[in-house]
This record gives C-alpha cells, structure tokens and sequence, in this order.
C-alpha cells in the first residue's frame, strides 16, 4: 500500500485513499479490495484519491483525486461513474462534505469551495475576492466542517478560517448583473431610490441618475452634458421621484427637473433667489418658478401634486397646471417655518413631517394651518433623541417613528411623548437613516448594516457582513419597496434588494459554558469548558472574581445577549447586554451560584441557565470552632481580671476610710474662708452683669437707629426707582408693546424681591445677584447703551451673604452721581477681590444731583460697620470710583 491520502470508516468497511488507487478494508473478513484506474468502462478515473464521502441517500461513495476530478462508486454495480464538476487539473480536491440539508460541499487547493445546487444539479463556486471582505480568505481550502447551529468552517492555508451560514444569502446586488462603472467614486454611494410601473429602478448617484431594468439587466444613465442643453444641469443629484405615470421627477444641487421616460425629454425649472435677482421682494405674483435651487427630496401630496424640500423651506407643484405655490406667492407658505427641508414623510392623516437638517422637526396639517416642532431637549429623556431627522415611518397604531444621528425615536401620538432606541437595544448603529413599515415590522437603514424591529416582540434584529450583506452605509431616506415585495436600500458602496420573507433569523439555541475564572488574572478553572453545576472552592483572599461566559452560537456572536445572577450576594438579573465577561470585587466569604443565561444573534434565549456553584472558604477567624474558643479566653480573662479588682477595691476602701477622717477636719476650716470668698464673688458678678447688660441695650439702640436710617434710604429709593420706572414704561408703551411688557415683568420681580426680603437682615449673594440681574435689566431698557454693568462672580461665592438690595444702593448711587450718554457710556464693573465685593465705576461727575442728601453711603458703611468685622472701603480716584462692600459668612 502506498501514501494514505484519506480514510472513510462505514460500519465494518474501511475505506482508503491512496496514491495508488483506491483500498476496501473489511474489518471482519480483514480483506482488502483495489480499486484503480484502468480502460475498462466504469473504473476509477484516478488513482490519487484524496478526498471520500458517502451519499447520505443513495448511498454511493463519492471520490475526489487529486488532479480535481470527482467520480461516485456504485457500491452493488462497483462501477464509477463521473461527476461534471469545473475543477482544474491543478487543483487537488482536498475534502468532499454534506451538510444538514443534503447539499455536497467541494474545497479545493487552488479553486475555492463548491457546492452542488439541488434543483439545478450543478457546482456553484465560491472564490477568493480581494474586493470582497465577505469571500474567502484563501483559494486553498483544506477541510469543512459544520457546527449545531448550521454554520460552516472552512479550513484554508496560511489566511486562517473562513465562516459561511447557508440560511443567510437573502441578500443581494441588482448592480452586480449588470456593467454600471461610475465617472467617480462618488458614482457608487445611492442617494434616494425610485421604481416605477415595472420595477425599474431609477437610483440618484452624485454621478448622475442611473435606471436599471432588472428584468434585462439594461442599465442607462443620465449625465449632464455641456453639449447638450436637454441634459441635468449638474451630476449631483439628491433626490428621484416617479409618480403614477412613470413621469420621473429629479432634484440636483442646482434644479429641479423633469423627465419623461417613453420621449427621453428632460427640462429643468428656474428658481428664486437666483443670481439675477439674489434677494427677491417677499411677495411675487408668479407661480413660474421652484423657492430655492437645491432640492433636497420630493414626495406625493396624495392628490397628484408634489411637495418640493430645498433650502428655501417647503414648495407645492402641480405638474397638471405646471405651477409652484412657494413662500414668495402663497401666504399659507409664508407663515411656516424658512428651514431647509431635508426629508418628507405624509402620515396617514395626510400630515407632511419634514426633517429640517440637524435643526428641528415639523408636523404641518394638510391645510398648512399649523406647525408642530419637535426638538431634542438635552434633561429630558423622552424628548426627540436628535435633531437631525433623516428618515420616518408610521406603524399600525398611528406612531411616528423617526431615525436621527443618535438613535431611533418612536413619537407616541396621543402622549407626545418619545421612546427612543439605541445600539444598547439591538440597533446596528446610532445613525439609523432610512425607515420603512412592512406589516408588523419596521426595517431601517444604518451606518452599520440593516436592523428590523418586530413590533410584537419589541425584538431588533441586525444583519451585517456576517449575514452577505455587502452594502453596510445606508444613506438619508435610501429605502423603496417595489410591487413584489422586494426592499431596496442604497447606501456608500452601493444597493441591496432582498424580500423580507426570505430574510431567515437564527433559531439555533445556544448552549451556555463558563471559558474563565480569574483572581487576580490567575485562571481557577481546570479545564476549558467548564461542566455545568461543577462547584469551585476558593480561599478567603481569592474574592475578586473576572468570569467570562460564552453563548456557543457563532451568527454574529457579538450580537449574542448575557444576563447573569449571582445567587445569596444579587437579588435579582442583570439586564440582558452583550457584554460576556462580569467582575466582581471584594466577594465576602459564603456558599454562591452563579446563573448565566444567554441569547443567540436573534434573540432566541436558552431557556436553561447555566450553573456554577462557587464557595468561597472564610478564614480561620471567622470559623466557629475559633470563634468559640475566642470567647472562652475572653469569659476567663475577663473573671481573672473581676477577682483581682475587687481585691483592689477592697483595699483601697480602708486607705479611703482612713482619709475621710482627716478630710472632714479640713473641710470645716475651708467651708469658712470658702464663704466669705462667696460673698465678695456674687458682688463683684453682679456689678459686671449690671454693666454688661448695659453696653448691650446700648449697642442694641445703635443698631436700630442704623437699620432705620439704612430702611430709610431703601424706602427712599424705592419711590425715586419708582417713578424713573414708571416713566420709562410710560414711554415705551407707545413705542414698543413687547418691550413695554417685558420692562413690566422685570419691574414687578424687582418689587417682588424688595418685598419678600423687607424684614430681612441678610441675604445670600445667590439671591441678591438674581435680583441685580432684573434690576440691571431694567437699567438697560432705561439708559440703553449709556449705561454698562459687568458682573464677574463665581459660582463659589453664592452662598456668601450681603445686606439686601447692595447692588441695587450702589449701582443706584453711581448712575445718580454720573453722567449716563451714548457717547460717554457709565461702565460700572462688579467683581470679587480678597472676600469684598468690589464695585467700580468711571467718573463722569454730574453738576449737582438734586434727590442726593449726601448721607447714602455713610449709613451704609456704618451698617456695615455692625455686621462685619472689616469695614466699607471708598476709594475715589481721578478717573473712577471704587467702593469695597465685605462679603458676610
């Protein structure tokens, strides 16, 4: 016998491959039968076997050689028949394989991989493509091999393993059959998607607008042509539309246009504002033209019209009557919001939502009369999770569903109330740009792949490379369903189509192990895979724990889902994430389970959870057999040290009954001289009360007369303040109502503060800079840009406190002494220095200030003189004035 290539043991036959032919063994005859190649009809086409497996119906041996043919042995005939297989002769047949489903597998060492189609009964090849990061790694495969879950492992040389699931090929390219090679590379990255009567695609690229016969494979694309003036006016086109008469309508960069497929016409429309007329009057009496040039997106208005986004905001067309209803010549358009309409979407209410860039969103009534935006509100959870809408969709109950930059958001119409999704969910990515409904499902378009959400479940699901999809960056609203069924999402690297019926979800339940236990990066368990219910027994100190789990299905594993419960230290589950590895820190002594359950790709959890008990040992001083010997040696210590203390007792009672004696003579002499201490003593206290009760009436009176001269000055204040308000309302009244009402606002809660802090001796400086705020407001209404006040305080400093109303005594004081004019603005500054609050201001002195009694700061400094241990400071210089007011604790 020479090389053995390959063995196949069937029951009591062995069979062998060699360089020679091919050897029957039987085990229990041990006799041998040779097969090789010969001129007689019906022999072995090779003797260089190299690969066998056995027909899982018929029963016949199939044969692979070496120089790639393949041959199927009758075992009752013992005649070999050839099978049509393209394998060059280089290219040695390396392992022949079926799988579950009865299909025959082929790898090779220079071909690839083969598998034979069941209807069509012919080899499909799968190669090795460097453009195609889902191809094989290599084109020298050795070995197949599938797992429970039905994935199939193919071994290759020198570029690893290759992965390859049969139940996910739903997914396909229409531009894969035919020969569409973009100008750029742009050209390959579909902006929008439109079909029309008969499935044709109409697909808008930044290289033009392509259209795609699926049933030919004709493709034709339209460019712009200087030669031609029928032409696009540029390539980049945003946006298609075709409506119910294969008229197909285009948005570019620069127009609006229009085309008719069965003439091959094309015309464009103009737009305002234009170089001609850049700002156009608000009101045009012409409906000629589109309200901007950029056209964003093109939807149906239900009744033959179409609704137009630029950077314009909205326009209506009517391609009966070729007229544009627009900002410039329709009221109802005027009144809504000038944005740039970026995406639309007709609710079956016949609402228009419209996505406006990463502004807002609006819902405008089919009458135009009212507007209603969404925003994201950065406290509030259950606001738009961003405000960059792309895309929309509405499901069965009337919910609007919306796809952002971060996150998918599901408006409750009744409630106005968002429950927003992200990849914590299941969602292949934040960036959820295209949306559609296709009966209970909604599907939607990432910048990672495609997700479908099931709305009775409340299950997403994604679908990625692993699963054949090529085209992972969905672009804004690339998404269109065509009269089959099919969906077609467009995206950077080109156009997916597939039906969502076909699309199978991943049913294999996982099993569940336990790969590692760690202390301290140490690993604790003695084999790989870890039975369940095996305890582990670890010291006292070995309590920081690193365990990693792993669900056993390979379908896009990082998607699969863990929860886990670590019984007597965690009441209840974790919540289900795709994080498989847990830690936990500073684990106290005690007998523990953990728990693991876990879910596949898809969501199809393992209904038995995995189990590893776990104890962990105490140390000895906390077993009970120390702890009860501990307490014997404290029981006997404890009378040990009784007894010799009452013995110390005992004696120290006679020394004490022997001292008592003597204390008694000595206590009599000093009761005496005790007594008339006593006397002399209360006296003297008596006076020091008498004079100390004195001093405090007497500062008690200097405060209230400083506090009622300071209430003074205030209630002198207030009518002067008054009356300066009163007339600056008066005047603004007649020139400006809003403003006037505003002013009013800031007055009242100026008087407000006034009031609620009348009868207060202090104020936090928090309270009075809210109150200052207000005031200086006012102030600015009043002297306009006469009069700048600057306040520079830290936040640190609000809970300082001040006599109320200081802001108000002070910037009061400064503007009444200074001149306050447009040309020579009053700039007071408000800061902090050394725990004083300092308020400068430049002098521009007024002649005489008639309401000045010369005694304002005089009674405040003196004020402050009794509430802090540091006094005002007033510096006055040549070209300002400064007046230093000590913070209070």
């Amino acid at each position: 016998m020479y090389s053995i290539r390959t063995l196949l043991v069937d029951r009591t036959t062995m069979w062998i491959g060699t360089d020679m032919g091919l050897y029957r063994y039987d085990i229990e005859s041990k006799s041998f039968q040779v097969f090789c190649k010969s001129d007689e009809l019906g022999s072995i086409p090779g003797n260089s076997v190299t690969a066998l497996v056995k027909h899982p119906k018929t029963g016949d041996l199939i044969v692979g050689n070496r120089n790639g043919m393949m041959s199927s042995l009758n075992l009752h005939s013992e005649h070999f028949s050839k099978i049509d297989i393209s394998i060059r002769e280089s290219s040695e047949i390396t392992c022949l394989f079926f799988d579950k489903s009865g299909k025959l597998w082929v790898s090779t060492r220079g071909d690839g991989i083969f598998y034979q189609d069941a209807i069509q009964q012919n080899f499909i090849n799968y190669q090795s493509d460097i453009n195609n990061p889902n191809s094989l790694s290599s084109t020298y495969v050795k070995t197949i091999f599938q797992d429970r879950s039905g994935v199939l492992w193919f071994t290759t040389s020198y570029k690893g393993i290759s992965r390859f699931n049969p139940n996910n090929q739903s997914f396909s390219s229409p531009l894969k059959n035919i020969d569409y090679k973009p100008k750029s590379a742009n050209g390959a990255a579909i902006n929008r998607i439109a079909l029309d009567n008969q499935n044709n695609l109409w697909l808008a690229t930044d290289d033009g607008l392509l259209w795609v016969n699926q049933k030919t494979n004709q493709h034709k694309i339209y460019r712009h042509d200087d030669a031609n003036s029928a032409s696009l006016t540029d390539n980049s086109v945003n946006c298609v539309f075709v409506d119910k008469t294969d008229h197909v309508w285009i948005g570019t960069h620069t127009h609006f246009h229009h085309l008719d497929p069965s003439t091959g016409k094309l015309e464009y429309f103009p737009y305002l504002p234009n170089e001609k007329m850049p700002s156009p009057p608000p009101q045009i009496p012409r409906t000629d033209f589109l309200a901007g040039k950029n056209v964003y997106d093109i939807h149906t208005t239900g009744d033959g019209r179409l609704f137009i986004g630029t950077e314009e905001g909205l326009t209506i067309f009517d391609p009966r009557t070729r007229t544009f209803a627009n900002r410039f010549n329709d009221e109802r358009i005027r009144r809504l919001p000038i944005n740039r309409y970026n995406s639309f979407f007709l609710d079956s209410k016949r609402n228009l939502w419209v996505g406006c860039g990463v502004d807002e969103v609006l819902c405008i009534t089919p009458d135009l009369s009212k507007v209603t935006t969404y925003r994201y509100q950065e406290n509030n959870p259950k606001s738009l999770p961003d405000n960059g809408v792309m895309s929309f969709a509405e499901d069965s109950k009337g919910n609007i569903w919306m796809g952002t930059d971060n996150g998918l958001g599901n408006l409750d119409i009744k409630t106005q109330l968002f429950t927003n999704y992200s990849t914590k969910n299941g969602i292949a990515n934040n960036y959820v740009s295209a949306l559609i409904r296709v009966g209970n499902t909604v599907w939607m378009g990432t910048a990672n792949g495609l997700t479908r959400f099931n709305d009775k479940g409340k299950q997403f699901v994604s679908f990625g490379r692993a699963d054949n999809l090529q085209m992972l960056s969905v672009e804004t609203k690339s998404v269109a369903k065509d009269s089959l069924g099919y969906l077609y999402f467009g995206g950077l690297y080109g156009l997916v189509k597939f039906h969502p019926d076909y699309v199978k979800t991943n049913t294999f339940v996982p099993p569940i192990t336990i790969t590692s236990l760690r202390v301290y990066g140490q690993e604790m368990l003695p084999t790989l895979i870890h039975p369940s219910d095996n305890p582990i027994s670890l010291a006292y100190d070995q309590n920081d724990l690193t365990i990693d789990a792993a669900a056993l299905s390979y379908d896009h594993s990082e998607n699969n889902l863990y929860t886990f419960w670590l019984e007597n230290l965690e009441k209840q589950w974790s919540s289900p994430s795709h994080q498989s590895t847990l830690n936990y820190l500073n684990v106290p002594p005690g007998e523990y389970i953990l728990h693991v359950k876990a879910a596949n790709n898809d969501g199809i959890w393992n209904p038995v959870a995995y189990r590893l008990p776990i104890t962990i040992r105490p140390p000895f001083w906390q077993t009970w057999w120390f702890r009860t010997l501990l307490i014997l040696v404290i029981m006997g210590t404890g009378f040990y040290f009784y007894r010799l203390r009452v013995k110390m007792i005992e004696h120290e009672h006679a020394i004490e009954v022997k001292l008592l004696e003597e204390q008694r003579t000595l206590q009599k002499q000093l009761n005496k001289e005790l007594t008339e201490k006593l006397d002399y003593q209360q006296k003297f206290e008596k006076a020091q009360t008498q004079q100390a009760e004195t001093e405090r009436k007497t500062i008690l009176l200097e405060r209230e007369k400083l506090l009622s001269r300071y209430q003074n000055l205030v209630n002198q204040l207030n009518p002067h303040f008054l009356f300066n308000s009163l007339a600056v309302l008066d005047s603004l009244i007649y020139k400006d109502h809003k403003l006037a009402s505003k002013y009013l606002r800031q007055l009242t809660k100026v008087y407000r503060y006034l009031i609620e802090n009348d009868d207060h001796e202090t104020v936090t400086l928090e309270q009075e800079l809210r109150f200052a705020r207000d005031f200086v407001s006012l102030l600015h209404m009043r002297y306009n840009d006469g009069l700048c006040i600057e306040i520079h305080l830290d936040k640190s400093l609000y809970s300082k406190k001040v006599v109320p109303v200081t802001f108000q005594n002070l910037i009061e004081n400064a503007v009444k002494h200074n001149i306050t004019a447009l040309e020579s603005p009053l700039c007071i500054t408000i800061r902090e220095e050394d725990n004083y609050l300092v308020f400068k201001n430049n002098l521009q002195k007024r002649g005489s200030v008639s309401t000045s009694n010369k005694r304002g700061l005089n009674d405040f400094r003196a004020l402050y003189s009794y509430l802090a241990n540091r006094p005002i400071k007033i510096v006055e210089m040549e070209n300002h004035f400064t007046v230093y007011v000590p913070l209070l604790d």
